[in-house]
Order: C-alpha cells, then sequence, then structure tokens
C-alpha cells in the first residue's frame, strides 16, 4: 500500500510539474505578446515618412495637431514640384513651405525637397537646400521615365551626398479633372474618376453624355490622359544598380499594385516588387497612400508575412490620407522588434537621426 501510495505521489508530482512548466510557458508566452501589444499603443517612439504640409487640408497648425493626437514625434515633410505644371491632378507643394514649416518646428519636421529635374538650376537649387538643412530628396514625383538623361545630373548629386530619395511610382492612364472652382465640373470630373464610370452616377453621365452634345463637350474638356510618374520597375532597377550611396524609398500605386498576383488577385511573396526588396539592401518603401493599404488588407497572413520578413526595410507613413493603417498594423499583434523598425528605426536610420 505504501508503494502504491508513493508511486501515486510522485506521478502527480510528475503531473503538476509538467502543467506548471506548460503554464509558465503559456504565461510567458501571453506577457511577452501582451508587451508587444503594449509597446504598440503606448510607445512614444514614432515617424510618419510620408506627409505634406498644405495638402489634403493639413495646415502647418492640423499637422503638429495630427502629430501631437496620434503620438508621433516627428515627420518626414515632402515638396511635390513639377517645372511644367501638368493639365492632370497636381498640386503645388514647394520648398519654400516645407522650409517655412522647419524653421517653425525644427523639433518635429524632417524637411525633404526634390526638384523637378527638368527645371533650370535643379541641383543647384537643391544643393541651396541641403546646406540649410534639407535631408532627403522628396517626393520625385515627376512625369517622366526613370532612363530620362535630364534625371541624371539630380541623381548623381543625391548619390554623392548619399541621401534617401523617395520616388512616386504610377503608371500612365487617362481621368477626369474635379479640382476647378465650378461645382458642376468637379461632380463630373469626380463622377467620371475610372474608365468603367464604376459609379451610378458616373453611368448617368455618361449616358446623358452620348446623346446630349453639351454634356459631352463638357466630359471632353475634363478628360485627359496621363503619361504615368517615374516608369517603370525594369527601368528603375538599372538605376538601383548604377547609383550605389542613394537610399531609394518606394512609393505609389505601382509598386504596390506590382505586389499583387494578376491571376489571383492576392498579394504575393513571389511578386516584382518583394524580389526588389529581398534583392536590392538600398532599397526601402513607405506604406502610405490609398494602394498600399488596399494590398496589405486584402491577407492578413501575408500581411504578417511580409512585414515580418522586411521589417528592415519598410517606413510607416500616411501621405495625408486617414485610412486607418496604424489600427491595422496594430491589431496584427507583430514582434516588438518589428514594430519598432517599422514605425521609427527604419526612417531614423535613413537620416541619422
Amino acid at each position: 500500500m505504501q508503494d502504491f501510495f508513493s508511486e501515486e505521489s510522485a506521478d502527480y508530482a510528475d503531473y503538476v510539474s509538467e502543467e506548471s512548466a506548460d503554464y509558465a510557458d503559456y504565461v510567458s508566452e501571453e506577457s511577452a505578446d501582451y508587451a508587444d501589444y503594449v509597446y504598440v499603443k503606448e510607445s512614444e517612439f514614432m515617424i510618419d515618412a510620408h506627409f505634406h504640409v498644405n495638402f489634403q487640408g493639413y495646415t502647418l497648425e492640423k499637422l503638429i495637431q495630427y502629430l501631437d493626437k496620434n503620438r508621433i514625434d516627428l515627420c518626414w515633410l515632402m515638396t511635390w514640384e513639377e517645372a511644367k505644371p501638368s493639365p492632370w491632378y497636381y498640386r503645388h507643394l514647394p520648398v519654400e513651405d516645407v522650409f517655412a514649416a522647419y524653421q517653425r518646428y525644427p523639433d518635429r519636421i524632417i524637411p525633404m525637397y526634390a526638384p523637378d529635374p527638368r527645371a533650370p538650376n535643379s541641383v543647384g537649387k537643391f544643393m541651396d537646400y541641403h546646406g540649410k538643412g534639407i535631408r532627403g530628396c522628396a517626393e520625385l514625383k515627376v512625369p517622366i521615365r526613370w532612363d530620362d538623361p535630364c534625371l541624371t545630373p539630380l541623381l548623381e548629386c543625391v548619390d554623392s551626398l548619399g541621401l534617401p530619395l523617395v520616388f512616386h511610382i504610377e503608371e500612365a492612364g487617362r481621368g477626369y479633372a474635379c479640382d476647378s472652382d465650378s461645382r458642376l465640373d468637379n461632380f463630373i470630373g469626380k463622377s467620371l474618376r475610372t474608365e468603367r464610370f464604376l459609379s451610378i452616377s458616373g453611368k448617368i453621365i455618361g449616358s446623358i453624355g452620348a446623346i446630349f452634345p453639351p454634356l459631352r463637350r463638357k466630359i471632353e474638356s475634363l478628360h485627359y490622359t496621363f503619361p504615368g510618374y517615374m516608369m517603370d520597375l525594369e527601368a528603375f532597377e538599372k538605376i538601383l544598380n548604377q547609383y550605389k550611396n542613394i537610399r531609394f524609398v518606394a512609393h505609389g500605386p505601382h509598386f504596390w499594385r506590382s505586389i499583387i498576383n494578376g491571376v489571383t488577385g492576392q498579394p504575393s511573396m513571389t511578386s516584382v516588387s518583394c524580389r526588389l526588396l529581398s534583392e536590392y539592401d538600398r532599397l526601402f518603401a513607405d506604406l502610405s497612400a490609398p494602394n498600399c493599404h488596399l494590398a496589405l488588407t486584402k491577407n492578413p497572413d501575408f500581411s504578417r508575412q511580409f512585414l515580418t520578413e522586411f521589417s528592415g526595410k519598410l517606413l510607416y507613413g500616411t501621405d495625408n490620407f486617414s485610412l486607418g493603417l496604424r489600427e491595422y498594423l496594430d491589431n496584427l499583434r507583430l514582434s516588438r522588434a518589428v514594430y519598432r523598425s517599422i514605425y521609427h528605426d527604419n526612417a531614423a536610420n535613413l537620416i541619422s537621426v
């Protein structure tokens, strides 16, 4: 009988020991997850690596309010300049406004400047503002290709300085202007923003325009053909191989559409964009704007894999759009190291903060 109780006690002790070990592992894992979750919610290390002033309703005052409300320490503030203003959608965001914002809030704003390489003395102006404190070339968004010779002097300049360069890449297309002083023109333009007239109002306007000449002429006057920005990825890869000191940061619809598998319609780790991020140490990408948000939210499992594998190459940014990106990223419950890299370290390292 004594042996029986002794064996039972030993078995019970082993059982308790195993259960305790399992529980300790469970608590440890849960605590680690909770610690990461708390880090995401309460972290004070945040950089928005893509922002503009006087764009999408963000005056300088509203920009600072946005940073304070969202507990963001710094933002990369970028220009958008075209020497030959386009007939399609364009907002002139000059370096003078960026630099004025930086002078007023030097502890919150990282000033960036990307002149139109077609403009006279674009390199000279860039060097002048670099001497005043510009930390990178951004946002390079002009209707030329990467193999255009006019781009060479600017790239050579940025390469010699070893600065980051944020570029907007977008394929050619067609559209309708919707930024005039006429409410009617804006309504028509917004209704017809896609070739397929996806909105109900667009279908109605298109049908009426087909039989009513005055409306048809109005539609034709609002129509424009868009040649694309900084195309294409094949030409860009040659630039990557040529300029060894530039840290390129990809941004824009074409880069994020290139992460989608054309057959399945789902994002893929074997896409062109993922290959480029994997093969080139000097290529990064910011997570701002609608197309990135659309690509990531298609598949949370892909997002976790993508954000983890390329955590050292991705920068958090919004491009003035309130799409819920941060909430989506937070809810993925990634590791502390991944969040710290995306939310702060990568952007900080690129400009040596």
